[in-house]
């Protein structure tokens, strides 16, 4: 799998821009959209989008019970990382377009409720985003010298309570999976409806 190798040899090269310009080496590029056109890679990468839109939605709803998440499973913000895992592939495959013409071409190859659905997710994201900001005060949660504080780049808005700790805790990661539920939906929906020539049909 040559994409692989070209990102290898950027993790091995120590300048700043390595990744960057290995990913955006010509070589590397069509290699990785010539896997990422593979039927079976397609499908695969769908259900997994899937796996993390589910994952997402769980996360997300259980922060309204009063949970928070990471404190019992920390590993939830390895979702973050995952969005950009299915993302990349998927730009790659439909080519580097302008914004406007990316999106329209998106949803050219989705049905029309997908459309939809994602459009509805996308305005959800956006408001629960401003939500949280609303209830966090602009701040985030922090434990600091045997204190629970919120606070704002350093400065400290108040003190918490544990209780308030974590309900802090749960707003910050309501925030951020309402956005990776839109993040794992678009790749799902694109690599399940997209269709090459190599597909046969």
């Amino acid at each position: 799998m040559k994409n692989w190798r070209c990102i290898a040899l950027s993790v091995d090269n120590e300048s700043p821009g390595s990744v960057a310009d290995s990913l955006y080496n010509p070589r590397c590029l069509s290699a990785v959209k010539l896997e990422a056109k593979n039927p079976t890679l397609k499908r695969a990468f769908s259900i997994t989008a899937f796996i993390g839109f589910f994952t997402s939605l769980l996360v997300h709803l259980t922060t309204f019970l009063g949970i928070n998440p990471a404190r019992h499973i920390p590993w939830v913000w390895v979702l973050h990382l995952g969005i950009f895992v299915m993302f990349i592939p998927m730009f790659v495959a439909q080519g580097f377009t302008t914004k406007k013409d990316f999106r329209r071409e998106i949803f050219a190859l989705i049905p029309p409720w997908a459309g939809y659905l994602t459009k509805a997710f996308f305005a959800y994201a956006l408001i629960n985003f401003a939500l949280f900001f609303f209830l966090s005060d602009g701040g985030v949660p922090q434990e600091r010298d045997g204190k629970y504080v919120l606070h704002n780049h350093g400065d400290v808005i108040r003190e918490l309570s544990e209780e308030d700790y974590e309900r802090q805790n749960a707003y910050v990661l309501r925030g951020f999976s309402g956005h990776w539920m839109v993040f794992y939906l678009i790749p799902s929906l694109y690599f399940w409806y997209r269709k090459d020539e190599t597909d046969g049909s």
